[in-house]
C-alpha cells in the first residue's frame, strides 16, 4: 500500500478451542452469540500465508501481549550516547 506510512506488524493469537470458549464466557458479546455460533467460525484457522505473523501463545497475558506489541510496533530510538 503506497499510502501507508509507518511500520506494519502482524500477530497471530494462537489460542485453542477450550481457551477460546473460556474467554468468550467473560465477554459482553457472550449474550449476542454462543459457543455453537463460534464453533462454525472457529475451523482450522492458522497464521496468514501472505504476511509473516508473530505468534502470540495463549499463555501470554494481556499486559505482556500489549507490551510486546507496543515495543515491536513502536520501538524506542537507539540511544546516541
Amino acid at each position: 500500500m503506497s499510502y501507508h506510512v509507518g511500520r506494519s506488524c502482524f500477530y497471530y493469537l494462537d489460542v485453542g478451542w477450550p481457551e477460546t470458549v473460556r474467554r468468550h464466557s467473560t465477554r459482553q458479546q457472550f449474550k449476542e452469540f454462543g459457543v455453537a455460533d463460534m464453533r462454525e467460525w472457529f475451523g482450522d484457522a492458522g497464521p496468514l500465508e501472505a504476511v509473516p505473523e508473530t505468534r502470540v501463545p495463549e499463555s501470554s497475558t494481556l499486559e505482556g501481549t500489549v507490551a510486546r506489541i507496543r515495543a515491536e510496533a513502536f520501538p524506542l530510538p537507539a540511544d546516541p550516547g
